[in-house]
């Protein structure tokens, strides 16, 4: 079998950060923009961020340390998408079952 004449596409880079930082970084540039709709609710970034910060604060006063498993089971919701970025935010590892 011959070669394929075209080239395989090449990937984008991964990024290098932890996802977590992404968000920030998102919520920095565009804090009024849409980021979750669920329901009849709406979140922008900034608003994410700030939740999943104060998510994050709460795990740590309660004891979380760096590399705790944390699970989530939950629904396509908002607190689903706080809950896993305030795990993150915490140094936690967030163990997902969605419902």
């Amino acid at each position: 079998m011959a070669p394929s004449a075209s080239p395989r596409p090449s990937m984008a880079p991964y990024p290098e950060e932890p996802v977590q930082e992404l968000l920030k970084r998102v919520a920095e540039r565009l804090p009024d923009k849409t980021a979750v709709i669920d329901g009849d609710r709406t979140f922008t970034y900034g608003q994410i961020e700030d939740l999943s910060n104060r998510f994050a604060s709460a795990l740590a006063s309660s004891g979380l340390a760096v590399g705790d498993r944390v699970g989530i089971f939950a629904p396509n919701c908002v607190e689903f998408v706080i809950g896993f970025f305030g795990i993150l935010k915490a140094g936690g590892i967030a163990s997902t079952v969605n419902s």
